[in-house]
């Protein structure tokens, strides 16, 4: 019963994590997730988190990324083109061959973030 108990607050805990095998959408948590060769191009992904995530040639062309958090995350053959990355955070991110063209990204923190091959 006591379990039972625990397992119940723990689903119900605000901001719980969820996991790597949820589907997309605003406010999800996929950080500490592998993801290979998603289509997310126009997906409403806003404040979702992907810190410490690899990400390898993901598509989140012209996707409502407001507010999201890549920090700490790989991101390797990515595209950004035409994204919303206003007030996103890409703090300490490692980013290569990743396409940012066309990209809004006002208020986007890229401290330390290294961005290598990529186009901005």
């Amino acid at each position: 019963m006591l379990r039972i108990c625990l397992l119940a607050l723990l689903l119900a805990a605000p901001g719980a994590r969820a996991a790597c095998s949820d589907s997309p959408g605003a406010h999800m948590d996929w950080s500490g997730c592998s993801k290979e060769r998603l289509i997310l191009r126009g997906q409403a992904l806003q404040g979702a988190k992907f810190e410490h995530a690899v990400l390898v040639g993901i598509d989140f062309a012209s996707a409502n990324l407001e507010g999201a958090s890549f920090a700490s995350a790989e991101l390797h053959r990515a595209s950004f083109r035409g994204a919303l990355l206003e007030r996103a955070l890409l703090e300490k991110t490692y980013a290569v061959r990743t396409n940012f063209s066309g990209a809004r990204a006002a208020g986007a923190n890229l401290e330390k973030a290294e961005l290598h091959r990529s186009n901005l």
